[in-house]
């Protein structure tokens, strides 16, 4: 698949699911760091919700044994309908895993023997199996924002922004353009109306007290909302906000629809589905590529 191949739609589940693994990654990263080597078969559950959370985008190197994180065996079938590229990397490094003794090739499915269970869980391979995945999810929404500098205007896709960082920027805008901060305030107010089960809540609350202390009391927009900000930014973090029609969820539904997005068609429930891993593949490959150009 080539850059000019990925279609919007295509674009959109990428980025998304993208910009979950990374931040869900980081948070498990960080979890990996307190534990002990003896301590890290109490992370097996957390582990497996991750990768379940997150379907697997297969690079096809070691760190795709977190696959065997959510599942115990890995279907043929699976890694014969990932994209050619892939598909090969896949196969040979399968092929040398079970040379090591790690899996185990049955007529069916790749199975996780004992040693490789002892891998899989070993911290220094988590380690690197949560920054393996980080990275190639930074480098292909990376190459994602190239592709389409405004994502969230992209052919029309739907795009959730973060609510505090939103109010994080419109505080940045009410120090020279307060008009316009307060056009996107009264937007987050709107959103906020709309859903029957944030309507009348304490962001909403906070948000009309901050309006009508600017319009009514006449109290300077950028010290306002930098206040307001203060307040409720942090714990607006978890609640996205889709501008294109105003409509407001929280972080784990969007995941939810992210992770139902990426696998569907899969045959396996940790990997996410072909169009995907090739879309991921082309925008990872174009990165790399430009990276190669700009050290020679």
């Amino acid at each position: 698949m080539y850059l000019d191949q990925i279609t919007n739609d295509e674009l959109a589940d990428v980025g998304r699911l993208t910009e979950m693994t990374i931040r869900a990654g980081m948070t498990v990263m960080r979890t990996v760091t307190q534990y002990k080597e003896r301590q890290m078969a109490e992370l097996t559950v957390e582990l497996k919700e991750y990768r379940l959370a997150n379907p697997l985008l297969p690079k096809g190197d070691i760190s795709d044994l977190s696959y065997f994180w959510a599942s115990d065996s890995l279907p043929k079938q699976t890694v014969q309908e990932m994209p050619g590229r892939i598909k090969e990397r896949m196969e040979a490094l399968l092929a040398g895993l079970e040379r090591q003794g790690i899996v185990l090739a049955g007529p069916d499915s790749w199975t996780l023997t004992e040693p490789g269970r002892k891998v899989i869980y070993d911290k220094n391979f988590v380690q690197d199996a949560l920054k393996a995945d980080i990275e190639y999810a930074g480098k292909v929404q990376q190459a994602a924002g190239q592709k389409a500098p405004i994502l969230q205007d992209a052919g029309g896709e739907t795009v959730w922004r973060s609510t505090g960082e939103e109010l994080r920027r419109i505080k940045e805008t009410a120090a020279g353009n307060p008009k316009e901060a307060m056009k996107a305030l009264q937007q987050i107010a709107r959103a906020l109306k709309r859903d029957e089960k944030l309507c009348g809540g304490e962001l909403q609350t906070a948000i009309d007290r901050t309006m009508r202390e600017i319009v009514v009391e006449g109290k300077p927009p950028a010290e306002t909302i930098a206040e307001l900000t203060e307040t409720v930014g942090h714990s607006a973090d978890e609640l996205l906000i889709n501008f294109n029609d105003l409509t407001m969820r929280t972080e784990n539904e969007i995941r939810r629809e992210a992770v139902k997005a990426a696998a569907a068609g899969a045959k396996a429930p940790a990997v996410a589905a072909a169009p995907i891993i090739a879309a991921a593949g082309a925008l990872a490959d174009g990165v790399q590529k430009a990276e190669r150009q700009i050290t020679r």
